[in-house]
Parts: structure tokens; C-alpha cells; sequence
């Protein structure tokens, strides 16, 4: 078995917030507002660092959620083509792993478990407090990241 990293997008590696009007985009349904976001700071080094764990053997991804109230369906297969071809743009290493867009407010650790993998440690890098203590319930496997602050060095750190 192997290790695994999943990168949350919004907030994490996307400066979603920091886009004008972000929230009212999204209440109208304007997903382009996902492709209009500027990547994290130093998005290069982070690229690299994803590299170098792909490099190494880790399964490395992203676990995005789409907008509030979205299901399974055309808008959330929009969000997911819009989303992906951002990572494509600027975190070229993410968009060869996995990619997974599901429902706002789904259990990102228990979609995990549902993929069936299984590894023998898997971290979320995730810039939501809530997110990431409910990954961890998960088990002692199942360990976090805090986005919400710099964390280029931590996952560098993994591989480096």
C-alpha cells in the first residue's frame, strides 16, 4: 500500500474568496467564477512538492466540493469541468492524480473510504477547521494539514 495527499481547492490552493463578488457568482449560478481565481501563493513550489510525492510513490489528489445546495448532475458536472481545467492550468501535477467534485458539506474522509482504496496513511490539506477535524475521525491514519496558514514547507516536508 501507499500514502496518499487530497488537496481541498477553495480556499486551499484556490484564492476562491479573494475573487469580487465570489459568493453572488455563485448564488447565480455562474460557475465561471471557479476559473477567475488566482492560485495560492506559491503555487510553483507547491506544484513541486506534489511532484516530488508523485515521484515517490503517493497517490496524490484533489477533494473539491461544489457550491451549496448542488447535487449529482449537469451543474455539478460543470463545476467539476470548471474546476479541473483550473488545476490543469496551474497545478499541473494535481490534475494527473485523482480529482473528485462532490456535494458541498459530504464527509470528504468517508468519500475516501467509499473509493475503496485504502492507504496506509492519507492526508487532507484543507483550509477548513471543520473539514479537517471530521477527516481525522476517521482514524489515526487519517491525518490534516492547515491550509488556512502557509503550508508549502509541511508538505514538503513529507518528501523533501
Amino acid at each position: 500500500m501507499a500514502n496518499s495527499i487530497w488537496f481541498d481547492m477553495d480556499g486551499t490552493i484556490a484564492e476562491l474568496y479573494k475573487v469580487d463578488g465570489w459568493l453572488t457568482s455563485l448564488r447565480e449560478s455562474d460557475w465561471r467564477v471557479y476559473d477567475r481565481c488566482l492560485p495560492r501563493h506559491n503555487f510553483e513550489r507547491i506544484n513541486r512538492a506534489i511532484e516530488a510525492l508523485s515521484e515517490s510513490g503517493w497517490q496524490v489528489g484533489v477533494i473539491t466540493w461544489a457550491s451549496k445546495g448542488i447535487g449529482w448532475g449537469k451543474e455539478m458536472d460543470a463545476i467539476t469541468e470548471t474546476k479541473f481545467a483550473w488545476l490543469c492550468r496551474f497545478f499541473p501535477a494535481l490534475a494527473d492524480g485523482r480529482f473528485a467534485c462532490i456535494p458541498y458539506g459530504y464527509d470528504k474522509g468517508q468519500f475516501m473510504l467509499e473509493m475503496g482504496d485504502g492507504y496506509d496513511i492519507s492526508y487532507l490539506v484543507d483550509d477548513n477547521k471543520e473539514v479537517r477535524a471530521a477527516w481525522r475521525k476517521h482514524g489515526e491514519n487519517f491525518k490534516t494539514i492547515d491550509a488556512s496558514r502557509s503550508f508549502h514547507r509541511a508538505i514538503e516536508g513529507l518528501v523533501l
